[in-house]
């Protein structure tokens, strides 16, 4: 019997499933041509948390090839890989994008659990139009907010913060 595991429940691939990709991602002199045929045939792989934080901080990861596969990964992996420090402003910026504008499509379980983890960038592109409470008070244990979005102007639309 499968035992279940993170993996598992989000994405439906075996635990060990990416093993080979990290292996592959470790090389950090990868070329640019080569990583972007490498994870676009990842397929399951990539969804996985750790080998999706592996590929978007790989030193030849691209903004535009960041924005590409991160149209077919859940919202946890590239949550979890735009706060991986290692990754590039440029990529960063992307995955925020991408998970901004997934924002309204997420049920509200998945937004909290998302301001509870989201970047600055996601949550001062997300939360000007999120009206749920439930969300907000998640983003306010943000260290995240905490940090960005209460010094930022009150024209960044994150008037709300609360005590």
């Amino acid at each position: 019997m499968a035992r279940a595991t993170p993996c598992t429940a989000e994405c439906g691939a075996p635990a060990n499933e990416g093993a080979p990709l990290l292996r592959l991602l470790g090389d950090r002199s990868l070329p640019r041509t080569r990583l972007a045929t490498l994870l676009r045939s990842a397929g399951r792989a990539l969804a996985q948390a750790r080998a999706a934080r592996a590929a978007y901080s790989h030193p030849a990861m691209s903004p535009g090839l960041a924005t590409e596969l991160a149209q077919d990964l859940p919202w946890g992996a590239l949550a979890d890989a735009a706060r991986e420090p290692l990754v590039s402003p440029g990529v960063r910026s992307a995955i925020e994008a991408e998970l901004a504008g997934r924002w309204e499509l997420l049920t509200r379980g998945e937004r909290i659990a998302l301001a509870r983890r989201a970047t600055t960038g996601t949550l001062r592109a997300a939360l000007p139009g999120e009206c749920d409470p439930a969300v907000r008070e998640a983003a306010r244990g943000n260290p995240c907010y905490r940090l960005g979005l209460d010094a930022a102007p009150a024209a960044s639309g994150a008037e709300d913060h609360g005590a």
